[in-house]
């Protein structure tokens, strides 16, 4: 089986950090939401452009997971491995964005 640069890639991280898939989409997600909130640092809806950020990554990674797949895009597994990559990937991001949205849970400026 011949493998698209995208997953060569995935597969790569995974042998060298030796986390599991799983574990890689949370630190991605984390990963994409501190970026994007410190790029953001100055603007009132930074935690909301972060979380923006975040989903859109993971749904375009999953996109590309999917066009990597489309052989055996009809299989519900298929389906279902993706949307726990997305849960995995925007669960953290969104329970922080929300703690700051309905506590101000890092404070203010």
């Amino acid at each position: 089986m011949t493998y698209s640069t995208f997953q060569t890639i995935k597969l790569a991280i995974v042998d060298v950090t030796g986390l599991a898939k799983d574990a890689l989409h949370i630190h991605i997600g984390m990963g994409v939401f501190l970026l994007a909130s410190y790029l953001f640092r100055h603007h009132p809806k930074r935690w909301q452009f972060a979380l923006t950020a975040t989903i859109s990554v993971a749904l375009l990674g999953e996109l590309w997971d999917l066009y990597d797949s489309l052989p055996v895009i009809t299989s519900p597994k298929v389906w279902r491995s993706s949307l726990h990559d997305l849960i995995n990937t925007c669960w953290l991001p969104a329970v922080l964005t929300l703690l700051q949205r309905q506590f101000n849970f890092f404070g203010s400026r």
